[in-house]
């Protein structure tokens, strides 16, 4: 986690990892999300179809309703 303090505001970051092993554990941190930057590595081009996949699993997430999402 990487936290980075402006004025009186705390942003806090966790880089979850797009493993598929992790994907499992997203949604522990959904409820206390106030927006995403869903991360995409341009570079693997094999990747994307399983990448657009997970896009739309996270973005359908009811838990994440009303929540920005930045891609």
């Amino acid at each position: 986690m990487t936290q980075i303090d402006i004025k009186k505001n705390i942003y806090k970051f966790w880089d979850l990892g797009g493993h598929e092993s992790l994907q499992s554990l997203w949604h522990k941190y959904y409820n206390d999300c106030d927006g995403l930057i869903f991360v995409v590595d341009g570079n693997d081009w094999n990747r994307m179809e399983k990448v657009k996949n997970c896009f739309q699993s996270v973005s359908s997430d009811d838990r994440l309703d009303g929540i920005p999402i930045l891609l």
